[in-house]
């Protein structure tokens, strides 16, 4: 972890349920029923692993920035994932309200001499591991989201299909997006978050959509639910939703992730939605 200062129906994914890393608004509703609504900014980190340099050897390497997260009592936190398709690699995922709360972060850890120090001995010893590392930043799109809160202590695997949109085609992309959630939204275990690019590689033209598990045969009912809704469309509709893919849609990809307590620096809410996963305080 690096502190810093049709997805349609040809992808057959019906997205449920979104996790987030950081504080966020929610309604009283939703802190009762331990419900995360998304953040306005995420920070995607990742790292790219060296072959055999995964698993528990990574694993002990994070742990040293979480312990000195924890002895720094620091009040933003984050969650791990590992991939299990593509690359081998590690995401980490910080949330903020806005770029300003991102902003009195990152002085807070400048003004920490410690903390600061004690990331740069971790970085350095878990840079070995690693063939390489970027981050990017996402900003929440709500009009392209479908009931988008989820219990992040409750997640267990993060599904993230990535979204680049052709140049000169945004109205193509909010017409396609609009598309794709009258015919896959209605659904009740219809959840999903889409997130734009703001900046890193590529930004301005790549959105992603984070979908929260429980477990993996969520995967096998949500691929039922997309089909049985694909198949109750007309010939031409199909059609017409297909075309416009083509024309919005640069590529698509999806990857699925497991969550790393481990690795992790999480919330006590989270942790005590699940004490036996998250583990000891």
């Amino acid at each position: 972890m690096k502190k810093q200062f049709g997805w349609l129906a040809t992808a057959c994914l019906l997205l449920a349920g979104v996790g987030y890393a950081g504080p966020s608004m929610a309604t009283a509703q939703d802190q009762a029923n331990g419900i995360t609504q998304p953040p306005a900014v995420l920070v995607i980190q990742r790292e790219f692993l060296k072959p055999g340099k995964g698993g528990s050897v990574h694993e002990k390497s994070e742990q040293a920035f979480v312990q000195a997260m924890k002895q720094a009592n620091e009040q933003t936190h984050y969650i791990a994932a590992n991939s299990m398709s593509g690359k081998s690699r590690a995401l980490f995922f910080i949330g903020y309200d806005s770029f300003a709360d991102w902003g009195k972060d990152n002085e807070t850890m400048m003004k920490n001499p410690t903390l600061a120090q004690q990331f740069d001995s971790a970085m350095q010893a878990d840079g070995e591991l690693l063939t390489g590392y970027d981050s990017g930043v996402f900003t929440f799109v709500p009009d392209k989201s479908v009931s988008p809160g989820v219990n992040l202590g409750q997640v267990r695997y993060w599904e993230i299909a990535i979204l680049k949109v052709r140049l000169g085609h945004d109205q193509d992309w909010d017409a396609l997006a609009k598309m794709h959630d009258d015919i896959f939204g209605k659904s009740p275990d219809a959840h999903w978050a889409m997130f734009e690019k703001r900046f890193g590689s590529d930004s301005g033209s790549i959105y992603i959509a984070i979908s929260g598990l429980h477990s993996l045969a969520e995967l096998d009912q949500h691929r039922a639910a997309a089909r049985q809704a694909w198949s109750q469309l007309s010939d031409d509709r199909k059609k017409k939703m297909n075309d416009l893919e083509a024309v919005t849609l640069e590529s698509i990809e999806s990857n699925l992730y497991s969550i790393d307590p481990k690795m992790s620096y999480p919330r006590e809410s989270w942790r005590a939605a699940d004490p036996d996963f998250w583990g000891p305080k």
